[in-house]
């Protein structure tokens, strides 16, 4: 059991609470020592990990001292867990900054659905956590970024774009944090950092209150130190009771052609998942997965194009120097791009979302790794040709999820004989993320007794 602090020790459970195990309430005092106990805890391993974008502890009482947690009659489910949130999230009075150096005007509003939905359940907000550049893409090399917190033998990227927020948690700095995923961006940090990683179906969790990206593709995700955790954060933002799974009656496809180009770790890995999952009676059948060749258009083309058309093409104009080169790079085409292209894409999506509706059809969801690849030294990032690479590679797996409009979490699979874990993502029709979870929640089990 993870325990984000020494002493005291509370209750944190990877279930919801019960009268006999978080049968209490924090008073307002209690509150705000535990919030400020909690932000020295991530302040002294944020000095090696740099995961924070804000964290002060008179923020961090501020930003929790509106909230009255408790008044559905009951202790909050998330009673006294800090979390933190991607610095695109309103939560004032902390910043909300996209990443940029570019004078963006960013409304000030309270808190948006997603986080407040936490804080009423007893969740205390202790900071805002980096994110990549207008979060596009998975790393910047003109910005400051997270370090991975896994024993890599050379510094690793955290992949992204909720870098920080996956840092955070593989960190230990806090259980949970709250990310945007708009094509793998909470789960591939979630999988290069070893924690849990969920993808919510688009609009099932608002994105009111987040600086958006793409408003086609944005969905809010979380970052869980476990998938019991990541479970109540769900239950806390939709109201959804747990679902419980029996590997036995599972049925998941497997695409073959999305896996066809794994990094040995990874390959490894994915093969012994198989195995188990077989040996527990799950049911795997080949699927085949519509537009994987087509994807890459939608990333390349569209998502550039609807940050141009949200910041406006003259604010990009006269700022443009400012841009982190790899930004740059990914903009410029879609600055000259036509909306009759756009047009086009769109309707290629909507094609694609529903051949990936069809092709389910009969099954419970979808498995493949959450990466092909660990994560990558920061010394092999130098360059923006590099980063590209490492961006269109890292995302094969994640970005069919958000185009097929689905849900979808990653869970680190590792066993005693593997240096680091590697993730594992399901992902499932849209609306079904109750039962998301539970699968993942079977899977954990499985894991934990191979």
């Amino acid at each position: 059991m993870f325990s984000w602090r020494p002493e005291p020790a509370f209750p944190f459970a990877s279930r919801a609470p019960t009268p006999s195990t978080c049968a209490w309430r924090l008073s307002l005092l209690e509150r705000n020592v535990r919030i400020c106990d909690a932000v020295a805890h991530a302040a002294a391993g944020d000095a090696r990990l740099c995961a924070f974008d804000h964290l002060d502890q008179a923020s961090a009482v501020a930003a929790n001292g509106a909230v009255r947690p408790g008044a559905h009659g009951r202790p909050g489910l998330l009673e006294g867990i800090p979390y933190a949130v991607k610095s695109l999230f309103s939560a004032p009075p902390m910043p909300t900054r996209p990443g940029t150096r570019l004078p963006v005007a960013v409304e000030a509003r309270g808190s948006g659905p997603a986080s407040a939905a936490l804080q009423a359940e007893g969740a205390l907000l202790i900071g805002t956590t980096r994110t990549t550049e207008f979060a596009l893409g998975n790393y910047n090399v003109s910005h400051v970024m997270p370090r991975n917190p896994l024993p890599y033998a050379e510094a690793a990227a955290t992949g992204g774009s909720s870098a920080g927020s996956a840092s955070a948690v593989g960190g230990r700095l806090v259980p949970l944090a709250l990310g945007t995923d708009t094509g793998g961006s909470v789960r591939i940090p979630a999988a290069l950092c070893g924690v849990v990683g969920y993808k919510s179906s688009p609009s099932l969790v608002s994105c009111d209150g987040v600086y958006p990206l793409s408003p086609l593709l944005d969905s809010v995700g979380v970052l869980a130190q476990d998938i019991g955790l990541a479970e109540l954060a769900l239950r806390a933002m939709t109201g959804a009771a747990p679902v419980i799974a029996t590997l036995s009656q599972l049925r998941l496809g497997v695409c073959d052609t999305l896996n066809a180009d794994l990094d040995r770790p990874v390959d490894h890995a994915w093969r012994r998942v198989l195995s188990c999952l077989l040996r527990a009676g799950v049911t795997l059948t080949p699927i085949d997965l519509p537009g994987l060749d087509r994807i890459g258009e939608i990333y390349a083309e569209l998502v550039p194009y609807q940050l141009c058309q949200f910041l406006g093409k003259g604010l990009l104009k006269r700022y443009y120097d400012q841009l982190d080169p790899v930004v740059q790079a990914r903009l410029r085409p879609a600055m000259s791009m036509t909306q009759g292209r756009a047009d086009a894409l769109l309707d290629l999506r909507a094609r694609l979302a529903e051949g990936a509706r069809r092709a389910l059809n009969g099954l419970h969801g979808w498995i493949a790794p959450a990466t092909p690849c660990l994560a990558p030294s920061l010394s092999s990032l130098n360059s923006v040709e590099a980063v590209l690479r490492f961006n269109a590679r890292v995302s094969v797996q994640a970005r069919p999820v958000n185009v097929y409009d689905q849900c979808a979490v990653t869970i680190p699979a590792q066993w005693p004989d593997m240096a680091l874990p590697v993730g594992i993502q399901i992902a499932a029709a849209h609306g079904e993320d109750s039962a998301l979870l539970g699968i993942a929640r079977a899977f954990s089990h499985l894991y934990a007794e191979a």
